[in-house]
């Protein structure tokens, strides 16, 4: 792939001029965003007149969506899912997975990080079509990683449902993220003895789980029995239908999952919400604070669901029933966003700097309160000595993006709240020794 290597504006550069504008490109992309990367730009970048890159792209967007194709092809060189459709071929390496995705976090981290920023931050916020492509390629690796762990079931050497595969298989993937985008809080510069801690807690966690007594197993079929149908409803409390701010919030949300943030404008709102276009005006400065609006009112939401496990149990029964609630809760949330919350998952952080600092500054502060809780249990002696709590916490804000993820993914087939809570509970809970 070309995107990576910066285009020389000091010494002539040998490559054709399609190399060259699309390798600008990239560099602008990721630097400064796609607002930025105007055609002008790029040519700048690339060392050539503005004329020259219509010689060789119809406009903008064709170099975008070229950088894009090439940036996929080196992430899934890097990732090689293919590779891990092929294992396990016996019960050895179905926990050996764990520590092979593990490995290739980091690599991608190492060799690659710029290409999976590109992908991750920057890209599904352009338009829906490249969303779609974004989850068809999360999905393909999903299907990778799920076609081994289905291999493992079917031997007998894991214990799982069946339907929970692809579940399984998300929340590995989405590990993998996590373990490049938070480093334990002690060293926020990876080095290799954090990357071992790390890397050593997660192999710990989805190996043997956070709750050593496998006995407990009785205690998440009694919390999962708790599941009242009166429960399945999250208590959106900050939400209030009647209110014109939440009637306009709610529209603003439904149009960013179908159109993208870039194309829904102010009259688009308030008409969905069934308003006068002044009104819009009457609660948001501009379209920008429109948004700001909508995510600080669905991270609020999830906060609040992590919070729920701020008590510090007194028995790794309470651990399970924590887990169990907290999961289940975040599930409930994600069955009724639906595929609205891609808009909130994967655009926002692609819109702007200020976007992409908030987006994951709250997910930093999540999966620190998770690790506060996690911490609090090994003080109580319910965490095993050896899992590091601010790494374990990532990995369980991890299995919580995975949950949303599930649920973004346009399928026939939705998943049962009940069926999705014991899917992640088990995994983060007892890890592939024990059962899934």
């Amino acid at each position: 792939m070309t995107v990576h290597a910066k285009a020389d504006t000091t010494h002539r550069d040998s490559r054709p001029a399609r190399e060259r504008i699309s390798a600008a490109a990239f560099d602008i992309l990721c630097e400064d965003g796609y607002d930025a990367a105007s055609v002008s730009a790029i040519a700048r970048r690339a060392g050539i007149s503005t004329g020259a890159v219509y010689q060789h792209f119809v406009d903008k967007q064709e170099i975008f969506d070229t950088v894009f194709d090439e940036a996929v092809v080196t992430l899934v060189a890097a990732i090689d899912p293919d590779s891990l459709a092929q294992l396990p071929e016996d019960r050895a390496q179905t926990v050996d997975l764990v520590q092979i995705i593990v490995q290739r976090g980091f690599d991608l981290v190492d060799n690659q990080s710029r290409v999976l920023k590109f992908i991750v931050a920057q890209c599904s916020s352009n338009n829906v079509e490249i969303r779609h492509r974004i989850l068809g390629l999360e999905a393909m690796a999903v299907g990778r990683i799920g076609e081994a762990i289905r291999r493992a079931v079917e031997h007998g050497w894991i214990a799982a449902d069946p339907r929970s595969v692809d579940l399984v298989a998300r929340t590995l993937l989405v590990v993998l993220v996590a373990m490049i985008t938070a480093p334990p809080r002690s060293a926020p510069t990876p080095n290799s003895t954090t990357r071992d801690a790390f890397g050593a807690t997660c192999d710990a966690v989805l190996r043997r789980g956070l709750i050593p007594n496998v006995g407990e197993l009785e205690s998440l079929e009694a919390a999962l029995a708790e599941l009242a149908s009166e429960q399945r409803r999250v208590d959106l409390a900050v939400c209030h239908p009647h209110d014109r701010r939440s009637r306009l919030l709610d529209a603003a949300l439904d149009l960013y999952a179908v159109q993208g943030y870039r194309r829904v404008r102010p009259a688009d709102v308030a008409a969905t919400a069934g308003l006068g276009y002044g009104t819009f005006y009457n609660y948001f400065d501009n379209r920008r604070e429109c948004l700001q609006q909508v995510l600080d009112r669905e991270l609020l939401i999830v906060g609040g669901l992590v919070t729920m496990v701020a008590p510090v149990p007194t028995s790794h029964a309470g651990m399970v029933d924590d887990l169990t609630r907290l999961i289940a809760r975040v599930a409930m949330y994600a069955e009724e966003r639906g595929v609205r919350l891609a808009s909130v998952i994967l655009d926002t952080a692609g819109i702007d700097a200020a976007a992409l600092q908030f987006i994951t500054g709250a997910f930093s502060r999540l999966a620190q309160i998770l690790a506060d809780y996690l911490s609090r249990c090994r003080n109580a002696g319910l965490l095993d000595d050896q899992v590091d709590p601010e790494a374990a916490g990532a990995l369980v804000m991890a299995a919580l993006v995975a949950i949303c993820l599930h649920y973004v993914q346009e399928s026939p087939q939705v998943p049962s709240v009940k069926m999705v809570t014991g899917t992640i509970v088990r995994t983060i809970g007892w890890g592939a020794e024990h059962t899934f």
